[in-house]
């Protein structure tokens, strides 16, 4: 069985981490056909070697103390670095290290394929690796370092790519941003991320978390992500208030941690709507399912924020859409190819409150549109983004890449 390396910034620290999951089930999607390793930053509390299923897990530390370890997690590395400018410090350790782990591992253990997950750092660190070591390198391009306007953060993603011996890009839009940068001849492969149909759909649902938030059958709204300014949810907080007039006992549940959660809150009492809005917090992945399948509509309000950190796909919306429950989603970077509108979901503008709210008012006063929105949007998931038939095409491109590189 062939061997391929998983690198990433963003993977579970824990089991019941609340990281996002979404490079833990590729992992697992893949380890059907390949011998997968992953290798992700280490932080504290986290196992440096661990195995989850067919898959081996390896955590590098680039700093100690290890609490000093402060780039990676917990909002992701854009928003840590907003958060304290001192974070830049680790930027170069976390590079270094990676880069040492990265060869040792692939000389260790004979790795045939390096897939290096987000452009900076995997993809630069890749292209480091491949100066020492030959190897196929193949970039996976998920949105949020495409967007960047930093010049110099520009230059490394612009070199990373052209140092690639293959990218792939979630969607069509990511692609195509990709090619506006006119870094010369490369091979592109759109392949988004999928999700588990069989985890994610409406068997879930739970009438004790619905208890928890609404009476009877009163809309049950939900977002679940990063409360960081791309996730854009001041935008739906403020088309609430429109909603509570004709669903007065409609309720917002938001999941998720970040670092506008206490402007966020504050925004909800200036609103005067702190009755109606239930801010959850970060929790277990393995219970998000239930949650999902709990809700009624599922509100995705993503932005283009000014750092220019794009928007790749959306995963949140496949996991939605699986669980049957109705989703709304914003017309940018990638999210169209999961909401397809009037199909699988609505779609509305960026940082338009009016249009949100009147998106969920349609959806909850026309029980056909629900209901077809419901089927649709599950077949749509079932059919393009299960996992399985996401890993087959994996398996396609990977293959074929190493037997050309021998």
């Amino acid at each position: 069985m062939k061997k391929i390396l998983i690198t990433t910034s963003t993977f579970p620290r824990w089991k019941g981490d609340s990281e996002p999951p979404f490079i833990s089930d590729m992992a697992q999607a893949l380890s059907r056909y390949f011998k997968v390793f992953v290798l992700a930053p280490h932080d504290k509390g986290a196992q440096k070697k661990e195995r989850w299923g067919e898959v081996e897990i390896r955590r590098f530390s680039y700093f100690l103390p290890y609490k000093c370890q402060r780039l990676c997690y917990s909002g992701g590395i854009f928003a840590n670095l907003l958060k304290n400018k001192l974070n830049y410090f680790l930027i170069p350790f976390l590079f270094l290290f990676e880069m040492i782990a990265v060869i040792r591992l692939i000389k260790k253990e004979n790795i045939d394929l390096l897939y290096a997950n987000f452009i900076l750092p995997q993809g630069f660190v890749g292209a480091m690796v491949k100066r020492f070591i030959k190897v196929p390198v193949v970039v996976n391009a998920l949105g949020g370092d495409v967007g960047i306007t930093n010049p110099a953060l520009r230059y490394f993603v612009k070199y990373s790519i052209k140092r690639a011996d293959h990218v792939v890009a979630l969607t069509s839009a990511l692609r195509d941003e990709i090619l506006k940068m006119n870094v010369g001849k490369i091979d592109i492969t759109i392949m988004p991320l999928g999700v588990y149909s069989d985890l994610f759909n409406p068997g879930f649902r739970d009438e004790k978390i619905r208890q928890q938030y609404v009476s009877n059958n009163d809309p049950l709204l939900l977002f679940v992500g990063r409360l960081v300014e791309k996730k854009g949810v001041a935008y739906l907080i403020n088309a609430f208030p429109e909603v509570l007039k004709k669903f007065d006992k409609s309720r917002l549940l938001i999941i998720g941690n970040g670092l506008l959660a206490s402007d966020l809150k504050k925004l909800v009492q200036e609103l005067n709507i702190t009755d109606s809005v239930y801010f959850k917090g970060d929790i277990d992945n393995k219970k998000l399912p239930q949650y999902y399948a709990s809700a009624d509509i599922f509100i995705g309000p993503s932005v283009i924020p000014k750092s220019g950190d794009l928007e790749g796909q959306g995963v949140v919306f496949l996991e939605a859409m699986a669980s049957g429950c109705c989703t709304i989603g914003t017309n940018i970077g990638g999210i169209p190819m999961s909401v397809v509108h009037e199909k699988s979901g609505l779609l509305v503008e960026q940082k338009n409150s009016q249009q949100i709210s009147q998106a969920v008012i349609r959806i909850l006063e026309d029980s056909n549109l629900r209901n077809r929105l419901q089927q649709d949007g599950r077949n749509y998931v079932v059919n393009n983004f299960d996992w399985q038939v996401i890993a087959r095409r994996y398996q396609d491109l990977f293959e074929n890449f190493i037997e050309q590189h021998r």
